[in-house]
C-alpha cells in the first residue's frame, strides 16, 4: 500500500514538474538590442544586448519582447513572429531605411510596433506595394507612439484588423494607406505635410480603399494635399477629427454607409476629381468653415464655395456652416463642363446655429 502511494506520489509531482517546465519554456521573454555594444558578446539578455534589432528579431518567439534601447538603426527590419517591438522613446530610438524598400515590413499577426522615429524609406514600388514606413500584410496587429518621416507611405495596411493610434506622420508621399482592410481603427494621429511623391499618389493623409468597416476618429490632418479620401468602401465612420488647411480636406469616392459626424473642417478646399456613380453618405454635426467640399457623383457637406454635385445619394444634417442660417442651408451647386453648365439643388434642412465642440 505504501509502495502504490509512494509510486503514486512520485507521478503526480513529476507530472507537476513538466507542467512548471512547460510553462516556463513557453513564457515570453525580452530580448534587448543596444548600438552601442559594437564589439560584443551578443545573446539579447541586458548585459550583452543584440547590435542590431534584426538578431534581436531573429532571436525572438511568439509572444517575446524585442526592446530596443535608444540610437541610430540603420536597418531594413523584417518581422516574421508575432512579438512586441518597444523603443525607449521615439524621439531617440530611430531606424532609418537608408533610402531604400520598406523600414519596417510585417507578415504575419500579432505584431505591435511602438517608440521609434522611422525614417527614410525608399521611393520606389507601386500603387498597390509602394515602398513604406511600415509595410503590413496582415492582420490583428497594433502601430502606436511612434514618428513616421520622409518616406514613400507612412503606414501601409493591406490586410484587416489593424489598430494604428497615437501616431505622428509627416513629411511622406502618402500618411496611412488602407487596402482590404476591413476592421481597421486609425485613431488620435498627427498627420500633416503630406506633399505627395514620384508615385503620383496625390498626396492624402489617410487613403481608404475596397475596404469595410473602418474607424477613423480623433485624428489631426493638417497641411496635406488631400485629408481624407475614400474609394469603393463602406462602413466608414469619419468622427471627430480636425481636417485644417489642406488643399482639399475630403473626398467621398463611391460607397455606401458613409458616416461623417461631429468633424472640424477649415480652410481647405476642393478641386474636381472622378466621378462615379453611387456615393451613399450622411454627414451631421460637423464644422465646415472657409473650406470647398464636394464630390461629383454623391456628395458629402459643402460651405460658401464653388460646388459640384451629380447624383446626391447623401444626407446633410444639423451642420454649422459658419453664421445662422434661420431654416434651412441651401446648396444649389452649377457644374460647368464642355456642353455648358449643370444645377442641382439640395440643403442641410437643420443648420446648426452655433458651431460643435470637438474633442481634441
Amino acid at each position: 500500500m505504501k509502495t502504490t502511494i509512494l509510486v503514486i506520489g512520485i507521478l503526480l509531482i513529476s507530472g507537476i514538474s513538466s507542467f512548471t517546465l512547460a510553462d516556463e519554456t513557453t513564457q515570453s521573454r525580452t530580448i534587448y538590442v543596444d548600438d552601442d555594444n559594437i564589439s560584443g558578446p551578443w545573446d539579447g539578455t541586458m548585459v550583452y544586448p543584440f547590435n542590431l534589432i534584426q538578431d534581436g528579431i531573429n532571436a525572438s518567439s511568439n509572444s517575446d519582447m524585442v526592446f530596443v534601447y535608444n540610437g541610430l538603426y540603420i536597418e531594413n527590419i523584417k518581422i516574421g513572429s508575432s512579438i512586441n517591438l518597444v523603443g525607449e522613446s521615439k524621439e531617440d530610438t530611430v531606424i532609418d531605411g537608408n533610402g531604400n524598400g520598406d523600414v519596417i515590413y510585417v507578415s504575419v499577426d500579432g505584431v505591435s510596433i511602438s517608440g521609434f522615429t522611422i525614417q527614410n524609406g525608399g521611393l520606389e514600388g507601386d500603387w498597390y506595394d509602394p515602398d513604406s514606413g511600415i509595410d503590413i500584410l496582415s492582420s490583428f496587429n497594433e502601430i502606436y507612439d511612434n514618428l513616421i518621416e520622409s518616406v514613400g507611405i507612412g503606414i501601409s495596411l493591406r490586410n484587416s484588423e489593424n489598430n494604428v493610434i497615437n501616431n505622428i506622420i509627416q513629411n511622406n508621399g502618402h500618411g496611412v494607406f488602407v487596402y482590404h482592410g476591413g476592421g481597421t481603427i486609425i485613431r488620435n494621429n498627427r498627420i500633416f505635410d503630406i506633399q505627395g511623391n514620384m508615385f503620383g499618389m496625390n498626396a492624402m493623409g489617410i487613403y481608404i480603399a475596397k475596404t469595410n468597416n473602418c474607424d477613423i476618429i480623433g485624428n489631426n490632418i493638417e497641411n496635406n494635399k488631400w485629408g481624407i479620401h475614400t474609394w469603393d468602401s463602406s462602413n466608414i465612420n469619419i468622427l471627430e477629427n480636425y481636417i485644417i488647411s489642406n488643399s482639399r480636406s475630403l473626398k467621398i469616392g463611391e460607397g455606401s454607409d458613409i458616416i461623417i459626424s461631429n468633424n472640424h473642417i477649415e480652410n481647405s478646399s476642393i478641386e474636381v476629381g472622378h466621378g462615379v456613380d453611387h456615393c451613399y453618405t450622411t454627414a451631421f454635426q460637423n464644422n465646415i468653415l472657409n473650406s470647398y467640399v464636394f464630390l461629383i457623383g454623391g456628395s458629402v457637406y459643402f460651405d460658401n464655395g464653388y460646388i459640384s454635385v451629380k447624383k446626391s445619394e447623401s444626407t446633410w444634417d444639423n451642420n454649422y456652416w459658419g453664421g445662422i442660417h434661420l431654416f434651412i442651408k441651401i446648396i444649389s451647386p452649377i457644374q460647368k463642363h464642355m456642353f455648358g453648365f449643370e444645377f442641382y439643388l439640395d440643403a442641410d434642412l437643420n443648420p446648426a446655429h452655433r458651431s460643435f465642440d470637438i474633442p481634441n
